[in-house]
Order: C-alpha cells, then sequence, then structure tokens
C-alpha cells in the first residue's frame, strides 16, 4: 500500500465546494500488467484497472486541466485519491470521511456501468463469526466448538441496525440449553442511500448532462466504494461519474474509449454548476 493524494485549489480554506475521490490501487497482484499489458481495439481499451479506476482518475485530472480558471479561482475543490479503497478503505476510510465532512458534496469517479448509468445507491455488507461454545460429544480438535460466518448485505442503514439487534439479541438468549454464542463483527461497510439533498444533486448533474448533451441515467448497484462511508455521513454523494467500463476485477475487463472524452466533459461541467 503506498500513500494517499491529496490536491485543492484553496488550501487554507475551512470547507470545501465539492470533494473529488478516486484510489489509486487495483485488485491485482503485482506482476500482472507484465503478463497482460494494456491493449485496445477499435472501441476499447483492455487491462488491468483500465476501468477500476486508472479511467475515473484520469477523469478528475482532465477535468481540473480544463476547467475554466474562473471556477478554479471562485471554488474550493479539494482531490482525494486513496491507496487501499480495493481492500475496503481500512486505512483511509477516516481520512476520506473528515474531508466529507468539510464539503458541500461528493462526487466519486468510479467508472459509469456498462450502460452508461451513474450510480446513486449502493449496497452496504457486513460480516458476522458466530461462535458456539458447548460440550465436546466426541474426540477431535475442539469438538465443543463450531463456528458460521454470516454475510449481511443492506439498502438502508436503519435496516442493518435492526439486522445486528437482531443478532445480538439471539446471541443473549442462546440457541441451545447449555450452549453459549459469540458475535463478532468483521467488517462493515455502511449503505450508500440517496438523501433530498443527493437527489437535488441529481438532478444538476441531469441537468449538466443536458448542456453537455449527454443522457444520465441512474442505478443502484451491489458493489461497494467509497461512497458508501461518505452517503453514510449524510453528505450529498454521487458515483460513477468515470468514463463507461465494465469487467471490473476481472482478466475481462474493458473500458469505452468513445466514453472518455463525453464523460470529462460531464464531470466539468457538474463541477463548474456547483
Amino acid at each position: 500500500m503506498g500513500p494517499g493524494v491529496f490536491v485543492t485549489t484553496q488550501p487554507q480554506t475551512a470547507r470545501f465546494d465539492v470533494l473529488l475521490v478516486g484510489h489509486l490501487d487495483t485488485v491485482f497482484p503485482a506482476g500482472t500488467v507484465a503478463e497482460r499489458p494494456m491493449s485496445r481495439d477499435e472501441n476499447r481499451l483492455y487491462g488491468p484497472g483500465v476501468a477500476d479506476m486508472k479511467s475515473g482518475l484520469l477523469n478528475i485530472l482532465w477535468a481540473m486541466r480544463t476547467l475554466p480558471a474562473e471556477h478554479r479561482q471562485r471554488l474550493a475543490i479539494a482531490v482525494a485519491m486513496n491507496p487501499d479503497e480495493e481492500t475496503g478503505s481500512v486505512h483511509s476510510h477516516r481520512w476520506i470521511c473528515e474531508l466529507a465532512k468539510r464539503s458541500n458534496c461528493v462526487l466519486v469517479c468510479e467508472a459509469a456501468r456498462a450502460d452508461g448509468s451513474l450510480v446513486n445507491a449502493r449496497k452496504g455488507m457486513a460480516g458476522f463469526h458466530l461462535e458456539f461454545t458447548g460440550v465436546a460429544a466426541h474426540a477431535g480438535n475442539e469438538p465443543e466448538k463450531a463456528r458460521a460466518e454470516l454475510d449481511v448485505r443492506f439498502w438502508e442503514n436503519a435496516e442493518y441496525d435492526r439486522i445486528h439487534q437482531a443478532l445480538i439479541a439471539l446471541c443473549e438468549k442462546g440457541f441451545l440449553d447449555g450452549v453459549s454464542t459469540t458475535l463478532t463483527r468483521v467488517h462493515h461497510k455502511p449503505a450508500m442511500a440517496a438523501s433530498d439533498a443527493t437527489r437535488a444533486l441529481m438532478q444538476q448533474v441531469e441537468q449538466a448532462g443536458k448542456e453537455e448533451g449527454i443522457p444520465v441515467t441512474w442505478q443502484a448497484v451491489g458493489g461497494g466504494s467509497d461512497a458508501n462511508h461518505t452517503a453514510a455521513l449524510g453528505i450529498p454523494t454521487l458515483d460513477g461519474l468515470g468514463p463507461v467500463g465494465a469487467g471490473f476485477h476481472s482478466p475481462t475487463e474493458w473500458l469505452d474509449i468513445a466514453s472518455i472524452e463525453p464523460r470529462i466533459r460531464l464531470l466539468r461541467r457538474v463541477i463548474s454548476m456547483l
């Protein structure tokens, strides 16, 4: 894991008009690029991380480079690029959340979906270990113990709270006489759910799309991103503001070449309207 990157147009400001977020890492091990270097055909680029999310980082770079000087001077823009998103932003999510708390909105530049849709909601996820301790029934390695793993997915954070409390209550009550149960949460990422303020931001993005001649549609998706963390703080957050791509985390990952320039224009227009 390497360092994160932070850039702002106004280093002395207390608040930002917008926080642009991307991640520098990929899921692929060292040496993958040498084995499978970037390639292209007439319509697509292929390679490890080409869509997730090297393209989104370039979207941020070129949107900022081509943003008119009047907007760069007027707006307090922050850019945060973290090095560990693919492993859950374990070390960086607090840093990103502190920046988000100082921001009016957050735009995460993960790739747009294969049909061009942006992302306005993402499932949350949590993992639990249930350990049961009772009386040994026969010989073996710790025969009095058993463990189960639970994977919980949810669209609303209130639903996660309900499930978590229900699990705690079940474990306190016990499942069988003579068997104690221990519940351990091993990971948690909150849901990215759209608030009224997020819906207002969606309307601004849709208007920016009209002005640039780019149709804007939305999807709610299952996979998590740094948008989950910032949205859970109540900060208006949207995702998928990179170029169009798919096949993330696989050898078939691709990026639509024709989408690169329009999506830079879309991001630039959205920023200019803030």
